[in-house]
């Protein structure tokens, strides 16, 4: 109920300081929409920096060991060190457009720029009705946040 005595406060000032109060909200305007602007061009940059890391990703129990058999390799093309990074890991059927293993993961290898770093990685085994085949799935990384030193 604080927000309808809120609106029945402004209505009250509007019409007793008309010019003030249409000063305030068009400086507020003003702010948020700078602050919008802002937070927009930076998630772009941090877009076009995340989209420099090269990963690969494959079912490869030669290389790693049978409880850790997802080799993923994340290579640095920035001009600055990464210092930390989530993604998730998904594991698709053949033929099939949703994925039936997903875990997000963290990693917070520093690798440094123009660089690489290969590791074996563990997937949740997921709750679906048919059970799978984790070799034959398309595994795929999508990464959801990278810092950068």
């Amino acid at each position: 109920m604080a927000w309808v005595a809120g609106i029945g406060l402004g209505l009250v000032l509007l019409f007793m300081f008309p010019k003030q109060v249409g000063l305030l909200a068009l400086a507020i305007a003003a702010i948020g929409g700078a602050t919008f602007a802002y937070m927009w061009a930076e998630s772009k940059i941090d877009e076009s920096e995340r989209l420099k890391i090269i990963v690969t990703v494959e079912y490869n129990t030669v290389r790693c060991a049978p409880e850790r058999p997802i080799y993923i390799v994340f290579r640095n093309s920035n001009d600055k060190t990464l210092t930390r990074m989530s993604f998730v890991l998904e594991g698709y059927r053949p033929g099939y457009s949703s994925s039936v293993s997903d875990d997000l993961l963290f990693s917070d290898k520093i690798i440094e720029p123009l660089k690489g770093y290969g590791g074996c990685w563990m997937f949740d085994q997921p709750t679906y009705k048919d059970p799978i085949d984790a070799p034959s799935l398309d595994w795929r990384v999508r990464l959801t946040s990278a810092t950068w030193e």
